[in-house]
This record gives structure tokens, C-alpha cells and sequence, in this order.
């Protein structure tokens, strides 16, 4: 998982520290989480401290999967999805671009199921980033 640019843990991260870390990506977050809370029934979303050395992530679950770790950075997010055997078999079978689909595939690199991270930066990732939900809902 990436590491936040909020590490403090007293200072639960809000809309407006979001927005001043964001910045025009912003809107982007927004979407994103709007999409999940919208695509997915029963999907739930909190804040986790995961450490000083890691900080805060915004984490969207659908019932008791979790769908994906957003990470704010300095004008952009990084978007974690864990993927398991079915999600990379899923992954595969997807239009997505052949470099995703290597970096998802190289992803499974232990037995814990390690997250593929990507950053989110402009406006045609986020439709990656939905495929990418989409594929982990299903597995």
C-alpha cells in the first residue's frame, strides 16, 4: 500500500485538507468515491490509520470486501486494490492496457494477496481505476 502524506494520527484527514493536498485532483476523489458508493449496494467507507510510517487511508468496502485504499499525496491519490487468483484471472481477461495487466499480474509477488498501487494524477485514469473496482467486486 502507498504511503499518505497525512501520518499524523490525531488529525483524521477532512474535505478541506483533502482539498488543499488535492487540489485539482479533488474532483477526481470525489468521482471515484461517488462511483463506489453509487456501483456498489451496502458499501461502506472510513478513514484507517495504518502507522506513522504508512498514515491514512480512505478505505471503500462493499459488505466484507474491501474494494480499495485511497492514499492522498501531494496533488494526487494513489489507488491500492488487493487482487486474489480470480481478480488477476479477471484482470486478464479484461480490455484493460497490457501494462496494467502485467503490473496487476507481478502484483502477486507472496501469498498475501500484495495490493497494485497506481497513482491517480488526470482524468482518463479514473476509468482504469473503475475497471479495475469493477474487477475486484467480482472476484
Amino acid at each position: 500500500m502507498a504511503k499518505s502524506i497525512f501520518r499524523d494520527k490525531i488529525i483524521i484527514p477532512d474535505s478541506q485538507l483533502i482539498e488543499q493536498a488535492l487540489m485539482d485532483t479533488k474532483l477526481l476523489w470525489d468521482d471515484l468515491i461517488d462511483y463506489v458508493l453509487n456501483s456498489y449496494p451496502n458499501t461502506t467507507s472510513e478513514w484507517k490509520y495504518y502507522g506513522v510510517a504508512w498514515g491514512w487511508s480512505f478505505v471503500l468496502k462493499s459488505k466484507t470486501k474491501t474494494l480499495c485504499y485511497l492514499t492522498p499525496n501531494n496533488e494526487y491519490f494513489h489507488v491500492s486494490i488487493i487482487f486474489n487468483d480470480k481478480g488477476r484471472l479477471l484482470t486478464q481477461q479484461s480490455n484493460l492496457p497490457e501494462q496494467i495487466m502485467d503490473a496487476v499480474e507481478l502484483s502477486k509477488n507472496n501469498a498475501k494477496n500484495i495490493p497494485y498501487d497506481f497513482d491517480l494524477r488526470q482524468e482518463n485514469d479514473i476509468d482504469i481505476a473503475k475497471k479495475l473496482i469493477a474487477i475486484r467486486a467480482k472476484a
